[in-house]
């Protein structure tokens, strides 16, 4: 990963351990539905429906904040909140960029599942 995109991602680890299975889990399931919104926003965009990417947006923010990714909630939720369709179109091209960095670092080995 270039050292731009480093200072980008901000990663907080969960406040807690995993300490059981089910949460590592539970873990990769935020991680898959990330992944997931990313893609519906990416294709809602290219069709040009954003009230839907707004709505999607809201859902990623949510699901990011429970993964500890401050910077990709933020920015999802700053599309989420856009009514002009020219901004949210750049935002969500932003958000795009930034996800993949930080599903990156979500998913990365770490000390939180150790």
């Amino acid at each position: 990963m270039r050292d731009s995109a480093k200072a980008v991602v901000q990663f907080s680890p969960r406040r807690e351990p995993v300490e059981a299975a089910s949460d590592l889990e539970a873990y990769e399931d935020l991680i898959f539905e990330a992944i997931e919104r990313l893609a519906r926003i990416e294709a809602l965009t290219a069709g040009g429906r954003f009230p839907a990417v707004r709505r999607t947006a809201g859902d990623l923010a949510a699901i990011a904040r429970r993964l500890g990714l401050p910077s990709l909630a933020r920015v999802a939720a700053d599309l989420a909140k856009t009514e002009d369709e020219h901004a949210a179109a750049a935002i969500s091209a932003r958000l795009l960029r930034l996800g993949e960095s930080c599903v990156a670092a979500a998913i990365a080995p770490g000390p939180r599942f150790r």
